[in-house]
């Protein structure tokens, strides 16, 4: 199955220091963040090998993974007693991987943190069958392709009375932004649901740093990525409602 993705992300970059950027160089294989030793890499065509000190291999992210040779996921293989395999969105290159294990804690002290891989599996990572499986809450929910849409006028204005959708006099769905602090950073994170709680997309923004959410939908697994400009929140999620209603994903 073909499977169109255009690349977030992201997906998704959280960003760091005091002035809210991360220094990463990677240069004869050794990667450093802010001047300081993070790793060892070795590249090839196809990706890169995250090493420790003495060349063993703790992660391998394929850009061209044989599965989907388009370059619309990242294959992340983790070489751990969990021996995880798993797939993020394609956001990135080299340093693009550094900085989601240095910002995740993934890697800590030349060593694989399974806490850290926990966690860039519960916010990125994306089942790519015919059916989205994602997190909600420590849990595994899947997500219905085929949901059902409010029927209404879609010319009528949009409202947002906190976190609910309405148009034409209709709650067709909700949409939440959490805004939490990682490393320095505030990141927004993004969640609409049709009215029977359905997920429709889910997204973030570096709220610091860019003027743009990257959303997944759910019905196709395609990234999106909605300009919000310097909007306030309650804007964004005006915004954001906007763009999926018009693209008929709500």
């Amino acid at each position: 199955m073909k499977i169109k993705f255009v690349t977030l992300i992201l997906l998704l970059t959280v960003i760091n220091t005091a002035s809210f950027s991360q220094k990463i160089k990677l240069k004869k294989g050794i990667a450093t963040v802010n001047n300081e030793y993070f790793c060892k890499y070795r590249k090839n065509i196809d990706g890169i090998s995250i090493l420790d000190k003495n060349k063993n291999e703790l992660f391998y992210f394929n850009w061209s993974p044989p599965e989907y040779p388009e370059s619309e996921y990242i294959k992340v293989n983790v070489f751990s007693e969990n021996k995880d395999v798993f797939f993020i969105p394609s956001v990135g290159f080299g340093k693009y991987a550094i900085r989601l294990l240095y910002n995740n804690r993934a890697m800590v002290n030349d060593k694989i943190n399974q806490a850290g891989v926990d966690k860039i599996k519960q916010k990125y990572s994306i089942n790519t069958g015919g059916q989205t499986v994602v997190i909600v809450n420590n849990s595994n929910s899947v997500v219905n392709a085929n949901y059902q849409m409010v029927e209404r006028r879609r010319n009528m204005p949009i409202l947002i009375f906190d976190e609910t959708i309405e148009q034409d006099h209709e709650n067709i769905g909700t949409i939440q932004i959490e805004t939490k602090s990682e490393n320095g950073t505030l990141v927004d994170y993004v969640k609409v649901y049709t009215n029977n709680a359905v997920l429709v997309a889910q997204g973030h923004a570096d709220r610091n740093s860019e003027q743009f959410y990257t959303i997944f939908t759910s019905k196709d697994n395609k990234r999106h990525s909605i300009n919000v400009g310097h909007a306030s929140k309650n804007e964004a999620k005006k915004i954001i409602s906007k763009y999926l209603i018009d693209n008929y994903y709500l």
